[in-house]
């Protein structure tokens, strides 16, 4: 009865993929060796798994997966063929064992992936197969000594199996292919070394793999969360600007479901630090995203901090465990990471908290707070461009002056005023300025500087000046150097 409660849900939902769609071409290629001629699959089951496939849960193509996860935006078709294009399976000549090596310390050597998939293309060349045509290419063949059940590398992925085209794994390599990392999730300690939600001191849980709702991870056929969708490169955005609401004074916000294809508020993004951000969603049981009707991940809302920064695999996300000291009976780590109801999370290095006051399969309304106590007060960023100009007595240069609030988003707007100093009777406009700039908000101003008739060759310094209006103890400066010939 629940199956079949969650197919009509599933039909239900189902959206039609929009006009803005963008179509990547793609060829599987399978193949075996002549000494281990194993076939883990056939031709229609690899088409049925990377293509055509419908189904409930997480059985749907790759195609179903990466329509769902882009909201329509993205779908997988073949150059020749609409269904898709599948090409063997070819048998390759001689042993296994000269295109499956390995040094002695396990390193993966790439005749592996390269010289036999290499033959195999010459093979399928006789099919009609030309490399150029697709933007992702992927070479199936029986499990070997390769030390890796699937890798990627550039648009050309690996999948090492003999059982057939297991489409998580696949969906996994596509993200590399579209340029995502693995998504993290942090087991972070306190200066005592106990357990904490967030800390100076975090690790990656499970070598990288440890955000258990994303197919990015080891979480199965699971929705990217929202910075991964953000960032992806398929040549096409997922989201649309509506689904997006970046939050920068307290207050009570609400997101939709992060499945459903609409113009809602999926997600909400709060600036940490400059290139640091918090990333907020809310999941339910819909499409590829299914769990038990009670489980945590679908009584609060996902936390995420990207970039990564404890990274060492590159940049990527990381999931918040809001109960890491809990894990209940049945579930794996981080299965209750998500902030229930009535639970706040507090990054206190920057003022920030979230509280989850309310939750329904519409949505999920969340409590940002930013705690003035927090705010250390810094001078702004003031930069010039270019450093250097050259020119001659009377003739206008022009450079740009750009200034930027650098403050954390736990304190309050700043007004700066920026003042311009020229050698004596240089023309200057403007030669002062007022700007009033948020935390992590920036500008850029033109100005015009121009050196009177009769002025000596040489080099001469223009230099500007930015003083915070209310503390001006708060001051920074750069400087340009002019030439005159």
């Amino acid at each position: 009865m629940r199956h079949l409660l969650l197919s009509l849900l599933i039909l239900l939902f189902t959206f039609p993929v929009t006009a803005q769609t963008t179509q990547k071409k793609v060829a599987v290629i399978l193949y075996n060796f002549e000494n281990y001629n194993l076939q883990t699959t056939t031709p229609d089951s690899a088409r049925s798994d990377v293509f055509t496939r419908t189904g409930p849960f997480q059985t749907g193509s790759v195609n179903a997966y990466y329509k769902e996860n882009s909201y329509g935006h993205l779908e997988l078709v073949g150059a020749q063929r609409s269904d898709g294009d599948v090409f063997g399976v070819y048998t390759i000549p001689n042993s296994v064992l000269q295109y499956s090596q390995q040094d002695y310390s396990g390193t993966l050597l790439w005749p592996c992936g390269s010289v036999g998939s290499g033959a195999a293309e010459q093979m399928a060349q006789s099919d009609g197969f030309v490399k150029a045509n697709y933007d992702i290419i992927i070479y199936v063949f029986p499990s070997s000594i390769c030390n890796y059940s699937a890798i990627t590398q550039g648009n050309q992925i690996y999948i090492n199996s003999s059982n057939g085209i297991p489409n998580y794994l696949l969906a996994h390599e596509v993200g590399h292919v579209f340029g995502l990392q693995h998504a993290h999730a942090l087991l972070c300690t306190d200066s005592t070394g106990a357990v904490a939600t967030m800390s100076n001191s975090c690790t990656e849980y499970n070598r990288g793999y440890g955000d258990f709702f994303d197919v990015m991870a080891t979480g199965g056929l699971h929705h990217m969360n929202a910075y991964e969708k953000e960032q992806q490169n398929s040549g096409t955005a997922w989201f649309n600007p509506n689904n997006l609401q970046i939050v920068t004074v307290s207050g009570t916000y609400t997101i939709t479901p992060f499945e459903l294809a609409n113009n809602e508020v999926k997600y909400l993004k709060i600036r940490r630090y400059d290139g640091s951000y918090w990333y907020l969603e809310f999941r339910q049981n819909y499409g590829f995203d299914i769990w038990a009707s009670d489980h945590p991940v679908l009584q609060g809302a996902l936390i995420h901090l990207a970039p990564d920064p404890f990274s060492t695999s590159g940049i990527a996300s990381a999931l918040i465990d809001t109960t890491p000291n809990s894990t209940p009976a049945g579930l794996y780590p981080f299965e209750d990471a998500a902030l229930a109801v009535g639970k706040t999370f507090t990054d206190s290095a920057y003022g920030i908290s979230f509280t989850t006051l309310n939750v329904s399969s519409a949505g999920a309304t969340v409590q940002v707070t930013f705690d003035p106590s927090a705010c250390k007060p810094s001078p702004a960023s003031l930069t010039v461009s270019p450093l250097s100009e050259q020119g001659a007595p009377g003739q206008p240069l022009t450079y740009q002056i750009s200034l930027r609030n650098d403050n954390i988003s736990a304190c309050s707007g700043s007004t700066y005023t920026i003042n311009i100093n020229a050698p004596a009777k240089w023309s200057v406009s403007p030669n002062s300025f007022s700007e009033s700039l948020m935390p992590g908000e920036g500008v850029t101003r033109e100005v015009f500087v121009t050196p009177p008739a009769g002025t000596r060759s040489g080099s001469y310094m223009v230099s500007q000046k930015a003083v915070n209006s209310s503390k001006k103890t708060l001051a920074s400066s750069a400087q340009m150097t002019v030439t005159i010939h």
